[in-house]
């Protein structure tokens, strides 16, 4: 009897405990070292899942997105892009009900990227957590930054 009730104690402790992190896991294991950095928000991309679409939508969106388009930018792809067709979802814009769903955080946009198909925002740590829990969130990743311009002795 104590057999099993040691397994179904370490089968609850398991679901319980695998529950928390696939939110958690959405969260970049770097942002930690970047909010362990100082107080207060830090600039993050929210990469999202899909483009919000379903397939036989994206298809057509894709189609259309010649007319959107100046003719000297359709020509400049026809001579440079390597992959085939001429456009793909990467150029669909970023869902506008995604962004709004990140915005109802309290979190600032600071840019969007189509290719990466994400917003950047400034989150908190509860903002980011808030964030996470959306359903159509893939991922939070800290902005990457460089080293500053070294600067010259004069």
């Amino acid at each position: 009897m104590r057999t099993v009730r040691r397994v179904l104690v370490g089968l609850v402790v398991a679901v319980l405990s695998s529950a928390a992190p696939a939110q958690e896991s959405k969260i970049h294991s770097s942002v930690g070292l970047v909010l362990a950095g100082g107080p207060g928000p830090v600039k993050v991309w929210v990469l999202f899942t899909d483009k919000g679409l379903a397939p036989e939508r994206e298809a057509g969106a894709i189609a259309d997105l010649e007319r959107t388009y100046s003719a000297r930018a359709v020509e400049r792809r026809r001579l440079r892009r390597t992959d085939p067709g001429l456009f793909d979802a990467r150029d669909l814009p970023v869902p506008e009900e995604y962004v709004r769903g990140v915005l109802a955080s309290g979190a600032p946009e600071r840019a969007r990227s189509r290719w990466v198909n994400a917003v950047s925002v400034l989150a908190t740590r509860a903002q980011m957590e808030a964030i996470a829990a959306l359903p159509f969130v893939r991922q939070i990743q800290p902005i990457r930054t460089g080293p500053g311009p070294e600067t010259l002795p004069l």
